[in-house]
């Protein structure tokens, strides 16, 4: 695939403009939920959320910004277990279950690839 092909669309759990492009779709390739590519603006952020039934590996592709990680099952008032600044090059990773948000904070756009894999067990996934 070449991004220049792949229509952009939105967050599937949240209102954004069209920043994400997806290679490879769910079941394309068995375990893989998608390898996406985004492009977060300045201003916008990915606000908390949880998939309950996959991983998320997320690289930095250039940009830069702040990866917060909570605890499963932490409340909404509760501090973030872990952050993570991010630029060039770095991963990072969260599983099933730990909510996590992500800002850019640079000038520019946080420019990531990332993909998703079903938890073992799992019987269904989310997006």
């Amino acid at each position: 695939s070449s991004l220049d092909n792949v229509p952009a669309r939105p967050l599937h759990h949240q209102a954004t403009s069209e920043i994400v492009r997806d290679l490879l779709k769910y079941d394309e390739i068995p375990g893989i939920t998608n390898l996406s590519h985004v492009a977060l603006p300045p201003g916008d952020i990915i606000e908390r959320h949880v998939h309950p039934t996959k991983y998320e590996v997320f690289m930095v592709l250039s940009g830069s910004g702040c990866f917060k990680v909570w605890s499963p099952g932490a409340d909404v008032n509760d501090e973030p277990r872990e952050i993570i600044y991010l630029k060039t090059g770095v991963s990072v990773n969260v599983g099933p279950e730990e909510p996590h948000e992500i800002t850019p904070t640079g000038e520019e756009a946080l420019v990531m690839l990332y993909f998703g894999v079903v938890a073992p067990n799992s019987p269904s996934f989310d997006v």
